[in-house]
């Protein structure tokens, strides 16, 4: 009998040493509100594939589609309060409670991704994980989203065009919409294609490439260019409980991982942008290009949008600042 008890303690020893791993393993749950098949949907894969490499399978992610754990609305919430632990959405979305969000969205910035990517390597990526600290998540790494273009039914072709339109276009968005002489209204973005279709709103300041991922082509006729932002972004975030219950090592295997993730996305949006040109001929979207003058007076329309911004707190006002500086720094 208790040669029999031996046996099983030793069976049971040898049980648990090979199963210690499979127990230590950690799933992450990663909801991205847009299409799997868009640049945010394909960066959460590639975010996924590095986690697993970098954590020798420790750490596995896994990546849902848009309204399968969580609503846009409710995706902050759900990160911080641990019921998910990834997000990838705009902070835009939660700007009511992340003030900073609106920086990230003034408009007419950068010119090209080449000069969003230094710009976001010169410290405002550091910026954005300091001021993570103060709410309930980790800031782990922009995710480039391709230029966000003025698509509407009717053709924009002045300042003066832009009155009277309806624009699908949230916060600081919205915020540029006003000052260009649109309305503003906030939806999102599962509901535009159906909003376009039914004449709620005349247009929306999207991602270009979402013509094709949306099949916005078929409920818009013009992309007016140069676009307010060349990229924009949205934010891959990590709830505070999930990321401080990871062990050192962990954390910085997901760093690594989430600031690949952001150069995959400058890759990938690169090659949407150039492509999604030709798309939108073949498919009766007509791009108008905006006349010098023109620019001008988009880029005088929104100019107040910088100093409002930094009147809403000193850490706003530092964020500006890095942009200003940024930008000097380019002329």
């Amino acid at each position: 009998m208790r040669k029999n008890a031996v046996v099983i303690v030793l069976a049971m020893s040898i049980c648990l040493f090979w199963l210690q791993p499979v127990l230590a393993k950690t799933t992450l749950k990663l909801q991205c509100i847009y299409p799997l098949n868009g640049i945010a949907g394909q960066t959460s894969n590639y975010l996924a594939e590095k986690v697993k490499e970098y954590t020798n399978g420790e750490v596995e992610v896994k990546v849902y589609a848009p309204g399968q754990l969580s609503g846009a609305k409710e995706l902050l919430t759900a990160v911080e309060r641990g019921m998910i632990d990834i997000g990838i959405a705009s902070l835009l979305y939660y700007s009511g409670t992340v003030q900073e969000a609106f920086g990230t969205y003034l408009p007419y910035t950068w010119k090209n991704s080449v000069e969003a990517l230094e710009f976001w390597e010169s410290g405002y990526l550091e910026f954005w994980r300091e001021t993570s600290a103060k709410y309930d998540f980790y800031y782990l790494a922009p995710v480039a989203a391709g230029r966000f273009g003025i698509m509407t039914k009717t053709p924009i072709k002045s300042l003066e065009d832009m009155k009277g339109q309806k624009l699908r276009a949230a916060g600081m968005l919205g915020a540029v919409a006003q000052k260009l002489g649109a309305t503003p209204v906030n939806l999102a973005p599962a509901e535009q294609y159906i909003a376009l279709q039914r004449g709620t709103i005349d247009g929306l300041i999207f991602p270009i490439y979402a013509t094709k991922a949306y099949r916005l082509h078929e409920v818009v006729s013009y992309v007016t260019s140069p676009p307010p932002y060349s990229p924009g972004f949205v934010d891959l975030f990590v709830g505070k409980r999930t990321w401080e219950k990871l062990s050192k090592e962990n954390q910085m295997a997901l760093k690594q991982a989430g600031k690949e993730a952001m150069y995959f996305s400058f890759i990938f949006c690169e090659s949407q942008d150039y492509n999604i040109a030709a798309f939108n001929n073949k498919h009766g979207v007509e791009t108008i290009e905006l006349s010098k003058e023109e620019q001008k007076k988009f880029h005088e329309a929104t100019n107040g949008l910088y100093e409002e911004h930094a009147k809403r707190s000193e850490n706003c006002a530092k964020q500006v600042k890095l942009i200003q500086d940024f930008l000097k720094s380019k002329k």
